[in-house]
């Protein structure tokens, strides 16, 4: 699956939600996300090696809603009020844990834009 861009906006000092659902096939059908991980990284560009933020699954910045195929980015306000304005780049990716860790598949979910905006202007 290639990853899909979309764009992400966040207002410094307000909470932050975003309901992304997995969905695949013709006809669409939801992708059960049971017993899978998620992580999100944002950074100041794709070649950066620090990571600006952190949203996983282990630290309750992701949801992932099993069978209903929902992945629920969430951010709390008092987290966005620490952000800096600006523009960075993210990237979403869907990990599905094997017995050894070295053998998680990884599937990239989405990837854009991540801006942090002071008065919620986009």
């Amino acid at each position: 699956m290639a990853s899909k861009r979309l764009n992400l906006f966040i207002e410094q000092g307000g909470t932050f939600s975003k309901v992304l659902t997995w969905k695949t096939g013709t006809p669409p059908a939801l992708v059960n996300l049971t017993g899978k991980k998620a992580a999100l990284t944002v950074k100041n560009s794709i070649t950066a090696t620090t990571t600006f933020l952190s949203l996983t699954t282990e630290n309750s910045g992701i949801a992932l809603g099993g069978v209903l195929g929902t992945i629920t980015l969430s951010i709390k306000a008092s987290a966005t009020a620490l952000l800096a304005a600006g523009e960075y780049v993210y990237k979403l990716n869907i990990i599905d844990p094997a017995v050894l860790p070295a053998d998680d598949v990884v599937t990239p979910f989405t990837h854009g834009k991540f801006t942090v905006s002071v008065d919620g202007s986009k």
